[in-house]
């Protein structure tokens, strides 16, 4: 499940592009590091043919952020991953387009960034640092959160989660945890204000795998002034039915065009 979770994340951050003006992928070629190298697998740029091997100041780094939300009358602490690209702290008046990055059932925010049996950084957090220091991608903040109001709201059964990604889409996301984010983080927005936060939406983009895809198809109808693109994986819209995309194509393509 882990290697085809990470494998289709390797996906989504390419096809981020359309957010972040991601040139040529065709031209990436990772290389195994060898045994006890302190690098990361090289790449090689579009324009040459040399292997980029990255030194410690083009890593980027990850922080956590901490926020609350109000569910069903209870207020709980949430937290979200960020990933800053490298050069974030040095170059102070740089602003940043934004990835929020949902995960799908049973995840946790930090799994996306970190990898959850060493505790060291993903291998989706070393592409984008690849990537970046090749000139592949433009610098971007990553915010990976989670729907979850608490982990012990887990269920079996990934439909269960429904509600929550629903939830997280149209009150959460934007009365919580965006805010949270924007005033912390260099971003295009002036401020928190609603307004400043609809006028930058061509620099934030929302992506997610699985109920993560669920819940950006939710986004697109709930929030598609705050965001400009959307990058749903393994998940179809589930605005008419669960599972709208396929029992009900017709129907759910004619509520998400309106």
């Amino acid at each position: 499940m882990r290697r085809k979770f990470t494998g289709g994340l390797t996906v989504l951050v390419v096809v981020s592009g359309l957010m972040i003006s991601l040139l040529n992928q065709e031209s990436v070629n990772e290389d195994p590091v060898a045994e006890n190298s302190t690098t990361v697998p090289q790449i090689k740029t579009k324009d040459s043919t040399e292997p980029v091997i990255l030194s410690e100041d083009q890593r980027g780094s990850l922080e956590t952020i901490s926020y609350q939300t109000a569910f069903e009358d209870v207020s709980y602490d949430k937290s979200a991953q960020i990933y800053l690209p490298a050069g974030y702290e040095e170059n102070s008046h740089q602003q940043y387009d934004v990835l929020y990055l949902l995960h799908g059932h049973t995840i946790d925010y930090q799994d996306f960034l970190t990898d959850r049996d060493t505790g060291e950084d993903s291998a989706i957090k070393e592409m984008l640092d690849r990537l970046i220091a090749a000139d592949e991608i433009k610098p971007l903040i990553v915010v990976s959160p989670t729907y979850y109001p608490d982990r012990s709201m887990i269920e079996s059964s990934w439909s269960a989660d429904d509600p929550l990604n629903l939830r997280f889409a149209t009150e959460e996301l934007s009365n919580d945890l965006i805010p949270t984010v924007e005033e912390t983080y260099r971003t295009y927005a002036n401020s928190v204000s609603r307004a400043d936060l609809e006028a930058s939406r061509q620099h934030r983009a929302f992506a997610g795998f699985s109920m993560g895809a669920i819940t950006t198809w939710y986004v697109f109808e709930h929030q598609l002034t705050l965001f400009s693109k959307f990058i749903p994986m393994a998940g179809d819209s589930w605005t008419v039915q669960s599972s709208g995309g396929s029992g009900a194509p017709a129907e759910t393509a004619e509520k998400l065009a309106q």
